[in-house]
C-alpha cells in the first residue's frame, strides 16, 4: 500500500530544511519527498513500507520539534486531496482554533486480558476525548492529540504498535436509529460526594451475534480538565468496557459501551474514587 504523511516541522532556515530532507529520504521504504505550505514548514512524504512514527520521533531528535499532521493511504485524486490536505494542516490555526483529530493506532497483543490496559494507556493522554476498540485498532479522537508519543507508548507498555491513519475528524450529524432498544432501568438521580450524578442504562441488541451491547452514561461534575483522564481511567478498568467517551456540549457526560457492564458499580466506584481524592 502507497503511504503519504505530511510532518510539520520548526525549522530555522534552508540549513535545517536540507537536513530535514536528508533524514527522510535515507528512511526506508521512502519513494519521494517535498517540503510543502507557504512557509515550507511541512515535509510531505511517498513510499511503502516506512514507518512515520520513527520518522517523526527521529525529526524530533535530529531537527527540532515536529508533528505528524496527516497519515494514511495515498490517493489518486491529486486535486482534492490537496485541497483537503491544505484546509486540515493549515498554519494559521489558532489555540482557540483547535483542530479535532481521529487517530487508528493497530495494536498487536498476547491476549484479550491486556485490552483494558491499552485503553488505560490512550486514556491518560493529553487531549483524548474518546477511545474505542474496532477489532484490533484503537480509535483515538480528541483535540492536540500526538498519534506518535501514543503509538510509541503503547509500544513501550504493550509490545507491537503500528500507526494506521491520522485525520481531522469531522463533525457528524447523528440521527437516533430506530431498533430494539429495552429501558432496563430508569435514569435515577444520586447526590452523593460528586455533586451531581445521573445515570442512563440500556440494553441494545446486536443482530449480527445476538449479544446484549450495554450503553451507560453518566453524569459527573469534575473540578478540572486535569480530572477527565482520571476518570477514564476508573471507567476503563471496568470489567466488559469496549469503549469510553465524553459527551455533552460542555463534555460533563461520559458515555460508556460494552457488555455486562454494572452502572450501579459503575457510578459507585466514580463517587468512591472522587471521595477519596478530596478527602486527601
Amino acid at each position: 500500500m502507497k503511504q503519504k504523511v505530511v510532518i510539520k516541522v520548526t525549522m530555522n532556515g534552508q540549513k535545517s530544511r536540507s537536513k530535514a530532507l536528508t533524514i527522510v529520504v535515507g528512511a526506508f521504504g521512502v519513494e519521494s519527498v517535498a517540503l510543502k505550505g507557504d512557509d515550507k514548514s511541512q515535509i510531505e512524504v511517498t513510499g511503502d513500507g516506512f514507518d512515520p512514527t520513527v520518522l517523526t520521533q527521529l525529526l524530533r531528535k535530529k531537527v527540532g520539534h515536529a508533528d505528524l499532521v496527516s497519515y494514511g493511504e495515498k490517493r489518486d485524486e491529486k486535486k482534492e486531496n490537496e485541497a483537503e490536505l491544505q484546509r486540515i494542516s493549515s498554519p494559521t490555526v489558532t489555540k482557540n482554533q483547535t483542530m479535532k483529530q481521529k487517530v487508528v493506532i493497530k495494536v498487536t497483543m498476547n491476549g484479550q486480558k491486556f485490552r483494558p490496559k491499552a485503553l488505560k494507556i490512550v486514556v491518560g493522554a493529553s487531549g483524548v476525548e474518546s477511545a474505542e476498540w474496532k477489532g484490533d485498532n484503537i480509535e483515538v479522537i480528541g483535540e492536540s492529540l500526538d498519534p506518535t508519543c501514543l503509538t510509541l507508548l503503547l509500544r513501550k507498555k504493550l509490545g507491537y504498535a503500528e500507526l494506521v491513519s491520522v485525520e481531522e475528524k469531522k463533525e457528524e450529524k447523528k440521527e437516533e436509529k430506530k431498533g430494539d432498544v429495552v429501558t432496563a432501568m430508569p435514569a435515577c438521580t444520586c447526590y452523593a460526594s460528586l455533586p451531581y450524578v445521573t445515570s442512563e442504562y440500556h440494553f441494545q441488541q446486536s443482530q449480527k451475534n445476538q449479544t446484549m451491547k450495554q450503553k451507560v452514561v453518566i453524569k459527573v461534575t469534575i473540578n478540572s480538565q486535569k480530572s477527565r483522564p482520571k476518570v477514564m481511567k476508573i471507567v476503563v478498568g471496568t470489567s466488559g468496557v469496549e469503549s469510553v467517551a465524553w459527551k455533552g456540549d460542555d463534555k460533563n457526560q461520559i458515555e460508556v459501551i460494552g457488555d455486562g457492564l454494572d452502572p450501579a458499580v459503575l457510578t459507585l466506584l466514580l463517587r468512591k474514587k472522587e471521595h477519596l481524592r478530596k478527602e486527601r
